[in-house]
């Protein structure tokens, strides 16, 4: 396995593995034209670190990515992509028109308030999603790909890298997050009900570059 930044002719299997490693998460209820779309918004963008882990044959096996604080925000790139993500939306839509809608609406609600993510530093870099095929879980690859994305982001003069994940629940993740060095600086509820938890880590200081770039 390798790690090398994402592109175009990538998002198919982004995304198929993003259905795989999270297939109960709304996002992934959207169905893949919507991921598709979402994943492009963010390889397109120009603040984003997007990087694939593959193996020999090319074949990608995880990603991770994220997107710079002083980037444009979710909501930009919503309304810059609105007439995709409206369409990518609408199968969804006709089998469960209201939940789609009641979450769609609350999401939007949140990212346009700044008070979401509390007392994040303009120079940091949110990790958006990092996703490993279930069949590669333990064998490494979530430690490199998180690793890597640690030295891109340092390359990108990123102070630390802040992500929001499930308080409850979420034992293996939270692991995961806390083995590599993160660790907990706040909290708040999304939706008013999901308890999520904000954890960082300080990158620019660390020395450690081994990694594919």
């Amino acid at each position: 396995m390798h790690c090398r930044f994402a592109a175009n002719n990538d998002l198919e299997e982004v995304v198929s593995v993003h259905l795989e490693a999270f297939p109960n998460f709304f996002l992934s209820k959207l169905g893949s034209r919507f991921l598709y779309t979402m994943y492009k918004a963010f390889l397109e963008s120009g603040s984003s670190i997007f990087i694939v882990s593959v193996n020999d044959a090319g074949n990608v096996a995880g990603f991770a990515v994220g997107m710079l604080k002083n980037g444009p925000s979710d909501l930009r790139l919503a309304l810059k992509y609105f007439p995709s993500f409206a369409m990518a939306v609408l199968p969804s839509l006709i089998f469960s028109p209201w939940m789609i809608f009641k979450r769609l609406f609350a999401s939007f609600a949140n990212i346009s308030k700044s008070s979401v993510l509390p007392s994040v530093p303009s120079d940091s870099v949110l990790l958006r999603s990092i996703g490993i095929h279930p069949s590669l879980r333990g064998s490494g690859v979530g430690s490199t790909l998180i690793r890597n994305f640690e030295i891109c982001a340092r390359k990108r003069r990123v102070s630390q890298i802040v992500l929001t994940t499930d308080e409850h629940s979420n034992d293996r993740a939270l692991f995961f997050y806390y083995r590599h060095g993160y660790s907990v600086t706040n909290q708040f509820l999304q939706d008013s009900e999901r308890s999520m938890l904000i954890l960082s880590k300080h990158v620019l200081d660390s020395s450690n570059e081994d990694g594919d770039w």
